[in-house]
């Protein structure tokens, strides 16, 4: 049997006897260790979560595979998830002609159960106080009430049930937001560690994004401009998290090979006040967007976001190569 992480075959012989429950908890400890979550197994084609081992031999077992998450991925691929949601519901309201009917509401109040939970659940992982303010004034707990005081309202379809449901899913999206900037979310990209293929898979990978993510800040700024602000702040949640995936990617290779990003420098600017530039205008964002000033949201993302980032592919360049020579 070959025993995989993420698809990376591990050289750890277990014995014979070991059962595939023994082997599970084995791998969920060394995750644990590693601030990692075990988050589902492969006992070749048959998928199963680690807290319900099948009753399957090890024996007739020919790849064991184990899909292991950072706690930051868990909660950026919950954050994509849940704001996909939003744009669905959101897309409801732009068909004058369509209707809500009852059974289309029972499973949107469903839905709305399921961001309250994310909600709690994230707070909890971030290690936020639900009655802190988060989103303008208002804190997790106030938003929770405000779903659940929904569910309560509408037992059936009425007139205004779209609207409201529509002005929770604009909320849910900025409180996403919010919870990506923040210091507590910073604080878990610093703690998350992937392993060294990944990561420079990552960076590559985040590389060759950055041309698209300028000219995505330039169009933001132009349907700004245009008047066009809900597409703007669709695109503008996109950049805000490509740009935290790339700065996790970059607070991990001090721990990983011993690369202090002080020293990557480029025109006696290091990547390290690069980043901590970016992460100071993405709260600046966040700012304006809770005034809705867009004009000043266009303003920053013109002349000063898209300049940080225009010689990051240079910065990342200077970064692979001193892991050439690590």
């Amino acid at each position: 049997m070959k025993i995989q992480i993420n698809g990376h075959e591990i050289d750890y012989l277990f014995e014979q006897e070991n059962s595939l429950k023994d082997i599970v908890e084995f791998i969920m400890d060394w995750s644990a260790k590693r601030r990692l979550v075990l988050y589902s197994c492969f006992a070749d084609e048959v998928e199963f979560l680690p807290e319900a081992v099948p009753d399957i031999s090890p024996e007739n077992i020919e790849i064991l595979n184990f899909d292991v998450k950072s706690q930051v991925d868990i909660v950026m691929s919950s954050f994509e998830e849940a704001d996909n949601y939003c744009n669905r519901l959101i897309q409801l309201s732009e068909n004058k002609d369509h209707k809500l009917n009852d059974a289309m509401l029972t499973d949107i109040k469903n839905g709305l159960v399921w961001i309250a939970d994310l909600m709690r659940s994230t707070a909890n992982i971030l290690s936020i106080d639900l009655d802190k303010p988060l989103y303008k004034t208002f804190s997790l707990s106030d938003f929770i009430l405000k779903i659940e005081n929904y569910i309560e309202k509408y037992s059936s379809s009425k007139p205004d049930a779209l609207k409201d449901v529509v002005e929770i899913a604009y909320e849910t999206k900025e409180f996403i937001a919010s919870f990506v900037v923040s210091g507590e979310m910073n604080n878990l990209v610093m703690k998350s560690i992937d392993s060294p293929d990944v990561l420079l898979s990552k960076l590559l990978e985040v590389k060759d994004a950055f041309p698209n993510e300028l000219d995505n800040v330039e169009q933001i700024a132009i349907l700004i401009q245009s008047g066009k602000d809900m597409e703007a702040v669709e695109r503008l949640n996109r950049f805000i998290e490509f740009v935290y995936i790339f700065i996790r990617v970059c607070a991990q290779f001090q721990p990983v090979f011993g690369i202090s990003l002080s020293e990557i420098v480029k025109d006696n600017v290091s990547i390290e006040e690069k980043n901590a530039y970016l992460q100071e205008k993405l709260s600046e964002i966040i700012s304006v967007m809770e005034n809705n000033d867009m004009i000043g949201l266009a303003d920053i993302l013109e002349y000063e976001v898209k300049p940080a980032i225009e010689d990051m592919q240079s910065y990342i360049d200077i970064l692979i190569s001193r892991v050439e020579t690590v």
